[in-house]
């Protein structure tokens, strides 16, 4: 499996999926719309528009510490096995100002 780091650090999986040259027939099934064969390691690979921009939402850059921070949460948010256990859902501004107030602060 070979991975390329998009501008902002984000690790992308090189094959058909994440070819700017791919494309979804009417049946579903993936095609290169420049013709050549469709496999992991194709020369002509280019990387698709959004995953370029991956990891800048609403035009804003956010650094992977940041990403990472956010993900961390989520996923301790999600934690528990029933939806009684698990607590309320934090807004992503609350987090936001929570990261910009303790950046100094390695986790």
């Amino acid at each position: 499996m070979v991975l390329r780091k998009n501008k902002r650090g984000i690790r992308v999986k090189r094959c058909c999926a994440s070819c700017k040259y791919k494309e979804i027939d009417s049946y579903g099934n993936r095609y290169c719309t420049k013709g050549y064969e469709s496999h992991e390691t194709c020369r002509h690979w280019r990387m698709r528009g959004d995953l370029r921009r991956c990891g800048r939402p609403d035009g804003v850059i956010k650094d992977i510490a940041y990403l990472r921070y956010v993900k961390d949460i989520r996923i301790s948010e999600n934690s528990g096995c029933g939806r009684a256990e698990r607590g309320p859902e934090r807004d992503i501004e609350e987090i936001r100002k929570d990261y910009n107030n303790n950046i100094h602060i390695k986790f």
